[in-house]
C-alpha cells in the first residue's frame, strides 16, 4: 500500500553526480524519503528559500563550491536543518570543522545503507522534536504569558530583564509546578535568540554513562561502540537556548 504524502520525510539532496544522485534518491524513496536533488550550491540555496526540508544531505565537492564552504553556506542559510555530510573525502580534521560549522554527522563513500537510514532517521526526528516543541512553545506563551498579579508581574520583569542579557545563563529555582519551565520558554521566546534552535532536556532522565557524551559529544572510538562523530547538546544548541532541567540532578564532576 503506497504511503500517504504526510508520511514522507523531505530531504535535500546537494550532490552533483547525478548516477549516485538518482540511485540515492531511489533507494531513499522506498524507506518514506523523498529527495529534492541540487547539484549546485547556488541551486541548493535556491530551493531552500523556498522550500522546507527535514534535513539535509550534502557532499563536499560542488562546481561551485568545495569543502567546508558547502557547510557554512548552508548552515547559515537554514540554521535549523540538520545537515549530513556525505562525502568521499575521509578527513578527520575537515570533519571536525565540517561538524564545529553546523555539520551533524560526517559521512563517508561508499556507506552501507543501514548506516545512512539511521543518520538520517536521528535527524528527521530532531527536526521534529524542534517543530514540536516551537509549536507547543507558542502555543503556551500566549495563554501563560498573561495576568494582573502583583507577584506575576514582578516576575515577568525579571524574566524580561534574564532574557534581554544576551550571554547570561540563567538559573531557576522554585518548587515543582511553579513554572519554571515556563519562564525558560519565555527568556527564549524574549531573547534575540528566539528564531534559533532551543533545546530542553530532562538531565535526570539521561543515564549516567552516556551523560558526559549526550552533553558534549563525541568522536569515533572515544569509547566502545562509538562509531561516528556526534555532536553535543551544548554544539547543538549554539546561537540559541539550552534549556537543563533538573540540573541539580547532574553529578558534581559534570
Amino acid at each position: 500500500m503506497p504511503l500517504r504524502a504526510e508520511q514522507q520525510r523531505k530531504l535535500l539532496l546537494i550532490e552533483d553526480d547525478e548516477d549516485f544522485a538518482l540511485g540515492l534518491s531511489l533507494m531513499l524513496r522506498s524507506h518514506r524519503f523523498d529527495s529534492v536533488v541540487a547539484s549546485t550550491l547556488k541551486e541548493a540555496l535556491a530551493v531552500l528559500s523556498e522550500k522546507s526540508f527535514d534535513a539535509i544531505v550534502s557532499d563536499l565537492s560542488l562546481p561551485d563550491a568545495s569543502g567546508i564552504d558547502v557547510v557554512s553556506a548552508v548552515h547559515q542559510q537554514q540554521p535549523h536543518y540538520p545537515i549530513l555530510v556525505l562525502t568521499g573525502q575521509n578527513d578527520a580534521q575537515l570533519a571536525v570543522q565540517a561538524l564545529r560549522l553546523g555539520a551533524r554527522d560526517y559521512l563517508t563513500k561508499p556507506i552501507r545503507k543501514q548506516e545512512l537510514l539511521q543518520a538520517l532517521e536521528m535527524a528527521c526526528a530532531q527536526t521534529e522534536a524542534q517543530r514540536s516543541s516551537l509549536f507547543a512553545q507558542r502555543k503556551s506563551l500566549k495563554k501563560l504569558a498573561i495576568g494582573e498579579s502583583r507577584a506575576w508581574k514582578e516576575a515577568l520583569s525579571m524574566i524580561q530583564a534574564a532574557a534581554s542579557a544576551p550571554k547570561t545563563t540563567v538559573l531557576l529555582t522554585g518548587e515543582p509546578g511553579v513554572g519554571k519551565e515556563v519562564a525558560a520558554y519565555l527568556i527564549h521566546q524574549w531573547s534575540a535568540r528566539a528564531e534559533q534552535v532551543m533545546i530542553a532536556v530532562n538531565v535526570a532522565g539521561l543515564p549516567g554513562p552516556l551523560l558526559e557524551s549526550e552533553l558534549f559529544g563525541h568522536e569515533a572510538g572515544a569509547f566502545t561502540g562509538a562509531q561516528g562523530l556526534k555532536k553535543g547538546l551544548f554544539e547543538q544548541a549554539e546561537k540559541g537556548t539550552l534549556f537543563l532541567d533538573e540540573i541539580g540532578e547532574l553529578p558534581l564532576e559534570l
